[in-house]
């Protein structure tokens, strides 16, 4: 398997979970950097997508690969987790740099601390 590289969706097993984890395996978006990646760590942090729409601001859609067209999935970033590679099982998607973009900036708004 290669790697993942930042802003590829990966099916990822998230199970066993604890408490309110999202479970399953499940589409995940890969933010961390590829320098990450290349560390003997073994670990890539990333941000689950789900197919439910909540109604959330955090949420942020994202158009993934369903057969021969694309569907809605959205992604997390409340749900941001390290995960080891081995959770990893198959590349599905690359987003776009702003969908990624987007991710951030919506995580980036759960990690501030003057709201």
């Amino acid at each position: 398997m290669t790697g993942p590289r930042q802003g590829e969706v990966w099916w990822t097993r998230l199970d066993p979970t604890r408490g309110s984890e999202i479970r399953k395996t499940r589409p995940a978006l890969v933010l961390s950097n590829d320098a990450l990646h290349r560390l003997p760590l073994s670990l890539a942090i990333v941000v689950p997508l789900t197919t439910t729409r909540t109604g959330s601001a955090l949420h942020v859609e994202v158009s993934l690969p369903h057969g021969t067209t694309q569907r809605v999935a959205y992604a997390l970033p409340e749900q941001m987790r390290s995960v080891s590679h081995t959770r990893l099982v198959r590349r599905i998607a690359r987003v776009s740099p702003a969908t990624l973009e987007a991710t951030r900036h919506r995580l980036s708004l759960l990690l501030r601390d003057d709201l």
